[in-house]
């Protein structure tokens, strides 16, 4: 049976299907958990008055995020502040 399949047929191999599911809902976990770490370290350092360019950097190497998606999230914390 291809994976394909046992989406369309789920009934054909549940186990399959409960295994699928549990993965999807720890990958959206993980995710929903980098995205408040990522939050907290902005908003902590906006708090500390930590220049955004030293606060975009770090975002790089903790993070591994773009220059520009970090310019984006810290304006965006910092109007949301």
């Amino acid at each position: 049976m291809k994976l394909s399949d046992a989406f369309e047929q789920k009934t054909d191999c549940p186990d399959l299907e409960l295994k699928l599911i549990r993965r999807d809902e720890r990958e959206i976990g993980r995710e929903e958990g980098l995205q408040k770490g990522i939050k907290c370290y902005i908003l902590d350092n906006l708090e500390d008055h930590v220049p955004d360019e030293r606060i975009i950097i770090k975002l790089q190497k903790i993070f591994g995020i773009l220059p520009e998606e970090g310019r984006q999230l810290v304006s965006s914390y910092r109007q949301a502040k």
